[in-house]
């Protein structure tokens, strides 16, 4: 009954101030909606950067070359080779291996040129990474036996060096070699920044053969029956490894092995970190908003030390004065809390619009901005109302 008195009496207060009360409020809104929009769109790119690595499958382990120096400076590093990809595909348990390399190359078409990553793959790739194309066709087991002088570009490199027409069956040139174009690659969003169209893909033995080093390290990408025996495939892959490597200890290792779940783990742990700067920069507001609302309570005590002392006088104890102050903050908050959902959810309707995912606004980041912003308003209104219930009531009395 007591608290429902004070709520009342409270609003009454707030709305009579009513300039007053925007201003303590405007503060909540902006923390509040910045927090839910910051969070939204932290989570939206969490989820657009996992989601892409999980469309590869998540029954993939790599391994690639270890370019730290082995612990034992006398071990000769090796590459991984071709032979490396066949010997693995003889383990219980590997359905396929995809070897690609990469390079660096200039690609050219008439008078047009245009930097981007070669790759080198083979018919596998397809299989493996689970990456759709376009428009065309991927390459055939003949054409990747042979080395022949096929293309599959990404989007970025079509669009710079095709701007006016059709890729397919059109010829261009990568470092001095003639190629036909006889797929595109479906256009995949960018990633922190890098662009994962900006490539383009021959066959493997087609790249050795001079557009990279005929000595470059493989990556190799194998698709392993299932998840339930990724962690035995990895162990069967590092006990090969190490004995076609001729190296003794694993430590001295010169090739490293992640699986697919690593990977998903790994962005996970840097995507919540950075959601969570996101939401921390965001809360730099709210604080503010709350040092905000100290300031026009401390200035609401002074104005209404007259008001106390009467409230005092008929019987008002110290904890009714400051319980009332206390809920007067924290209404404030509560409602600048609600406001700043709505702005929040205005903020990332926008966004959407601009971004190349969709923001994800979740329950809990709205109940912590709303927990969050009361907090607040307990913690930077207890001193304005503690203040207010000290007052001695014949001081009070005697204020004009």
């Amino acid at each position: 009954m007591r608290l429902r008195v004070l709520a009342a009496s409270a609003f009454a207060s707030l709305a009579g101030n009513r300039l007053r009360t925007a201003l303590a409020v405007l503060g909540i809104v902006i923390g509040v909606g910045a927090v839910i929009a910051m969070l939204a769109i932290g989570a939206g790119a969490q989820e657009h950067v996992l989601k892409d690595i999980r469309s590869q499958g998540s029954n993939l382990l790599f391994v690639n070359r270890e370019w730290r120096q082995p612990t034992n400076r006398t071990i000769r590093k090796r590459p991984i080779i071709l032979a490396d990809a066949e010997a693995l595909l003889g383990l219980p348990g590997v359905r396929a291996v995809s070897p690609e390399v990469h390079g660096q190359v200039t690609a050219r078409r008439r008078g047009r040129t245009h930097a981007c990553q070669l790759i080198g793959i083979t018919d596998l790739y397809h299989q493996v990474r689970n990456r759709p194309l376009a428009s065309g066709r991927p390459f055939t087991g003949q054409e990747c036996d042979g080395g022949a002088p096929v293309i599959i570009l990404g989007s970025t490199v079509a669009d710079q060096l095709f701007p006016d027409g059709d890729p397919l069956g059109e010829t261009m040139q990568l470092d001095g070699t003639q190629l036909t174009v006889v797929g595109i690659f479906a256009e995949k969003d960018a990633q922190f920044g890098w662009d994962p169209n900006n490539q383009a893909y021959v066959p493997l033995v087609t790249a050795l053969r001079g557009m990279v080093s005929a000595t470059a390290s493989l990556e190799l990408a194998v698709e392993v029956e299932s998840e339930e025996r990724i962690s035995a495939v990895e162990d069967s892959i590092g006990t090969l490894m190490l004995r076609r490597h001729g190296i003794a200890r694993a430590e001295d290792r010169d090739f490293v092995i992640h699986s697919q779940q690593e990977i998903l783990r790994q962005v996970q742990t840097v995507t919540g970190v950075f959601t969570a700067l996101l939401g921390g920069i965001a809360a730099i507001s709210l604080l503010v908003g709350g040092i905000g609302i100290m300031n026009i309570m401390l200035v609401s005590v002074t104005e209404r030390t007259r008001e106390i002392g009467v409230r005092k006088a008929v019987g008002a104890t110290d904890g009714d004065i400051r319980n009332q102050f206390l809920v007067e903050a924290v209404v404030t908050t509560l409602v600048g809390g609600v406001a700043g959902i709505a702005l929040g959810w205005g903020i990332i309707t926008v966004a959407a619009l601009f971004m190349p995912f969709a923001p994800i606004v979740t329950l809990s980041s709205i109940l912590i901005a709303l927990l969050f912003s009361a907090a607040v308003g307990i913690f930077f209104g207890w001193y304005p109302a503690l203040r207010a219930s000290r007052l001695d009531p014949i001081e009070a009395l005697r204020h004009t």
